[in-house]
């Protein structure tokens, strides 16, 4: 049976390190969500807020810690699909 530490008082082993990165402040809500998920299923989390282009100086400072994680998880927000979507379109010339 699937044990877990949120459902039993038995504490569960941790494994792995997931590494969650938000391009802005806006993503952190759906990185907490990410995070409990990861810890639910018994992994060790780290978080990396707003390391998007305007905050690149702050991945850069943490890139060798992302680095060792098992799992990064990036999440990037409606204005980065927007900024894409807008590349696209010039690319195709609409």
């Amino acid at each position: 049976m699937f044990k877990n530490s949120y459902f039993s008082s038995e504490k569960i082993e941790k494994v792995g390190l997931v590494a969650i990165c938000t391009g802005g402040t806006g993503d952190i809500p759906i990185a907490k969500e990410a995070c409990i998920t990861a810890e639910f299923f018994g992994s060790n989390t780290a978080n990396y807020y707003d390391v998007g282009i305007a905050g690149i100086h702050r991945l850069l400072d943490k890139i060798d810690e992302i680095k060792k994680a098992n799992v990064i998880i990036a999440i990037a927000g409606f204005g980065a699909g927007y900024s894409a979507n807008q590349i696209n379109r010039k690319i195709e010339g609409k």
